[in-house]
């Protein structure tokens, strides 16, 4: 933000420039935060430089509900693991001592399926 941008020129000789307030500037900066055009993104790196990014143009969504439900069986298939082979993974990754079952404090998001 800067405390001496200008928002208007003066029109005469004998007016000041109008400058723009802080807290306009902040508005206009979240504004364009939230306003952005669809495929783009604006981001912050560690070391503070923030560039714009815009996402590839896909084409329409075409798969049939029946397909989707092929490829997520296939890919439970070939690259899933047992529910309880998963449970006994999260609990060694979080340390719980075996008292209560993990599936009480994690409700998967969908339905587990036998292939």
């Amino acid at each position: 933000m800067d405390a001496e941008a200008v928002k208007r020129d003066p029109k005469t000789e004998t007016q000041r420039e109008l400058l723009s307030s802080l807290p306009e500037q902040r508005e206009q900066w979240v504004d364009r935060l939230r306003f952005q055009p669809a495929r783009q993104a604006t981001v912050a790196s560690q070391d503070g430089r923030v560039v714009s990014l815009r996402t590839m143009t896909i084409p329409p969504y075409t798969a049939t509900a029946l397909q989707v439900e092929q490829i997520r069986r296939e890919s439970l298939a070939r690259y899933g693991i047992p529910y309880a082979e998963a449970e006994r993974n999260v609990r060694e990754t979080l340390g719980a001592d075996g008292k209560e079952s993990i599936s009480d404090r994690i409700v998967p998001s969908y339905e587990v399926v036998a292939v």
